[in-house]
């Protein structure tokens, strides 16, 4: 099996220097790899009344096959789903450069992603790559599965919503993967609000909904598939260009199988710094539900309406204890009618107690976009939004903690939290999204 795999990986590198047939013929050939097809499955006629499987000899060990309708264009899934087969192109590194008529541009897409805009035959294209950590304990090649996972699930989701996946470029001795993606002008939701704030120092209301209206419809189609994104944070938010968003870094996603059973193709468990948008069952690894992602999408609404980090950017190591210990996030007072009731249904510690679903937050979304369109035409000058901050009843609650079980003196980082629920959010007004 191991000669076998180096014979792969020296075919593969022949066909990344674009060999001719006849050079590629003398490194190995496909026949030659395969062996014999029984061996490994394959392609094999079917038909929906036929049996699921070939009977095969006892003690051959085979890949599930795939059974090919309508000429082998479609075919049935492992889900016993009709899947469509489609291509997606493998590059050489030297294919995607910088472009000469623009500057340079990275950014962040999480804790170990950095994505870097570039050109592809004459496509600009944003790339992301492995940025890896200084610190020791982190396996390279496991955060690399991380790229591996992103690139199944993103090159099988479809939607208008999600990051378009392009391509994947391999490094000649295969050691280093990137993904090709649709170009990103502007950068991460987070970068806007929080790292590149003198770019952006209003936000139009208007614009704020229609992003998340976005982010809901994109969470509502992979859920209807089956999947748990897990990861939701303003990292996997990007904004492409004015008015559009695409949600991704999909790596981290969990896929829903029989029995409520997840398949996770990493086994990474999510980085400490997104534990500022994860649920608590999340971060404490119990079974997670779409409610865990409903749970991050509150608190992303509240990160935009208030322009604070979530837990104030305390490190993932303190929050995990504060959860712990029974302390939890609260929606903030400062919230505007509906979106206070949206967060405070949806960061519920209890999945249980999340009652509103994305169908019901998208309604009051929708609505409330509708207002503030219909407010515009006959005030203009005038947002009825900017001057909705209503003071809530509990005014012991400041930054949105609470604690179930109050402690008399608290061995956490939490009292150095800073009192910013004194200070009105800065808001509104530039077009960014």
């Amino acid at each position: 099996m191991v000669e076998f795999m180096h014979r792969c990986a020296s075919h593969m590198q022949a066909v990344l220097q674009d060999f001719s047939c006849d050079l590629l013929k003398k490194v190995d050939s496909t026949e030659r790899l395969i062996c014999s097809l029984p061996r490994f499955g394959g392609l094999m006629p079917g038909s929906p009344n036929g049996p699921s499987k070939r009977p095969r000899k006892t003690g051959v060990i085979s890949a599930q096959s795939i059974h090919s309708f309508g000429f082998g264009k479609f075919c049935l899934s492992a889900r016993t789903r009709v899947t469509y087969l489609g291509t997606l192109p493998i590059i050489g590194e030297k294919e995607i450069i910088q472009a000469d008529d623009e500057p340079a541009f990275s950014f962040c897409s999480g804790p170990y992603m950095v994505m870097t805009n570039l050109v592809w035959k004459g496509s600009r294209v944003t790339v992301k790559e492995l940025h890896l950590p200084t610190h020791p304990h982190c396996s390279k090649l496991r955060l690399a599965d991380l790229l591996i996972a992103e690139q199944e699930h993103s090159s099988k989701l479809r939607h208008r919503h999600l990051l378009q996946l392009m391509a994947v470029c391999l490094s000649q001795d295969l050691e280093k993967t990137r993904l090709v993606y649709e170009r990103i002008t502007v950068g991460t939701l987070f970068s806007v609000l929080h790292e590149r704030r003198a770019e952006f120092p209003l936000l139009h209301m208007e614009e704020i909904v229609h992003l998340l209206l976005q982010v809901s419809e994109a969470l509502r189609y992979l859920h209807s598939w089956g999947f748990i994104h897990r990861a939701l944070s303003s990292y996997a938010v990007h904004i492409v260009s004015t008015g559009e968003a695409r949600l991704t870094n999909l790596e981290y996603m969990l896929e829903s199988q029989d029995r409520d059973v997840h398949r996770d193709l990493t086994r990474v468990p999510l980085p400490a710094q997104l534990y500022k948008w994860a649920a608590p069952e999340v971060i404490l690894q119990k079974e997670i539900t779409v409610k865990s992602d409903i749970y991050s999408f509150s608190v992303i609404i509240q990160e935009i309406l208030t322009d604070n980090i979530p837990w104030d950017g305390l490190d993932g190591s303190v929050i995990k204890r504060a959860i712990v210990v029974g302390n939890y996030l609260e929606a903030d007072f400062r919230l505007p009618k509906p979106y206070y009731d949206i967060v405070k249904s949806g960061i519920q510690v209890r999945q249980k107690d999340r009652t509103m679903n994305l169908q019901d937050i998208q309604y009051i979304l929708k609505n409330d976009l509708k207002e503030l369109i219909g407010a515009q035409r006959t005030q203009p000058t005038e947002s009825p939004r900017v001057q909705r901050y209503e003071h809530h009843p509990d005014v012991g609650v400041y930054l949105g903690l609470t604690s179930e079980h109050l402690k008399e003196n608290p061995d956490l980082e939490i009292k150095e939290l800073k009192e910013a629920g004194m200070a009105l959010p800065r808001r509104f007004g530039m077009n960014v999204f």
